[in-house]
């Protein structure tokens, strides 16, 4: 399961360019109550848990690791 901490998913809907979802009025809202909800559940039902909040080549190694392992 990939994952990063609220604040850096709120810097990335709101600061991207190629897609207005979460920047309408309630859809930010929407997705940090649905990230506090179902995530935790999700994550008691996956084997890995990835975040993502660095860099793209050190997410892409962390799922390497754990897919080679």
């Amino acid at each position: 399961m990939l994952t990063a901490p609220v604040s850096v998913m709120v810097e990335r809907l709101v600061t991207r360019t190629n897609n207005p979802y979460g920047k309408h009025t309630g859809e930010l809202e929407r997705i940090l109550d649905q990230q506090r909800r179902i995530e935790p559940i999700l994550q008691r039902a996956v084997m890995a848990v990835i975040d993502t909040s660095g860099p793209l080549d050190q997410v892409v190694e962390q799922i390497l690791r754990r897919v080679l392992v």
